[in-house]
């Protein structure tokens, strides 16, 4: 779960949810209605499309993953709250990520799909690529998603083959 906080003109705190579970996203839209402060201006599904709705670049001055303790997240609310700014170092990421060109390569993939290819080859599973490219588990499954379509393959061992035997990487 991502939490993307950012403050209006209003007194309100706007919140975007981020998650790739529509179920998980929709009782936390449900427990902040109770709250009057706490507003929700949007849900996506990863930090991607949070990125694309613009939520960094919209205003959100803070950004805190699902595996923050809940007085993290209390602290980072009170951050935005106080006009400071609370950024996980995906976010960080997502936002540099975002203003730079993205050029797709002859083989149709990002460079950010190659750099995920390249760890698949090198035998990593989803955490360890994760945890190399500061991102999400779920960044990385979004990631190889991607490649399988892009590639024409339906598993891991298909894209790793495919990407040895084409010298994708």
């Amino acid at each position: 779960m991502d939490y993307n906080i950012a403050m209006p003109e209003s007194k309100h705190i706007r919140v975007m949810l981020v998650d790739d579970h529509a179920v998980v996203r929709s009782g936390l839209s449900a427990f902040l209605m109770v709250y009057p402060d706490l507003e929700l201006v949007g849900e996506a599904e990863n930090g991607e499309e949070a990125v694309t709705r613009a939520a960094l670049q919209a205003g959100a001055i803070g950004h805190m993953l699902k595996n923050v303790s809940a007085a993290e997240l209390a602290n980072a609310i009170r951050s935005a709250y106080a006009k400071r700014m609370t950024l996980s170092s995906e976010a960080a990421q997502a936002l540099v990520q975002s203003r730079l060109p993205t050029v797709p390569r002859e083989d149709g993939l990002t460079e950010r799909e190659h750099e995920v290819l390249s760890w698949m080859v090198e035998g990593l599973n989803n955490s360890e690529i994760a945890e190399k490219l500061v991102v999400s588990p779920s960044t990385v499954k979004f990631h190889i998603g991607n490649i399988f379509s892009k590639l024409g393959v339906d598993n891991r061992v298909a894209a790793v083959s495919l990407a040895i035997q084409r010298k994708l990487v």
